[in-house]
């Protein structure tokens, strides 16, 4: 019987690590798209690597959802200040957000 050896996982060591997902989100939450964040992080990760590194690490998609989170508490103190650039921040929120910020989007009250 030949002798039990340690075995070191198959393929090669992933590139995007927890430091790369913190730097994507970091982008993220200046409002970056993940795609742009992605080609912008040294090294340049492939969007759709990124998507299953989040999908397989659980850990990786709380900290991109704590950045979106970020980005849209920042853009909503700033509508609600009436501050520079509200305008902007309601014509992205209801581009990026039809379904919360949109014409359509079904306006909740106090109480439903």
């Amino acid at each position: 019987m030949s002798k039990l050896r340690k075995t070191r996982a198959p393929g090669r060591p992933a590139l995007i690590t927890f430091a790369v997902m913190e730097q994507v989100a970091a982008l993220v939450a200046e409002g970056m798209p993940e795609r742009a964040a992605c080609a912008l992080v040294t090294p340049p990760v492939c969007h759709e690597s990124f998507r299953s590194a989040k999908r397989r690490n659980p850990r990786f998609a709380l900290v991109i959802h704590q950045a979106q989170a970020e980005f849209l508490a920042r853009a909503l103190t700033v509508i609600h200040t009436d501050g520079p650039g509200s305008g902007g921040y309601r014509w992205l929120l209801e581009r990026r957000h039809p379904e919360d910020f949109g014409p359509k989007a079904v306006r909740r009250t106090v109480g439903d």
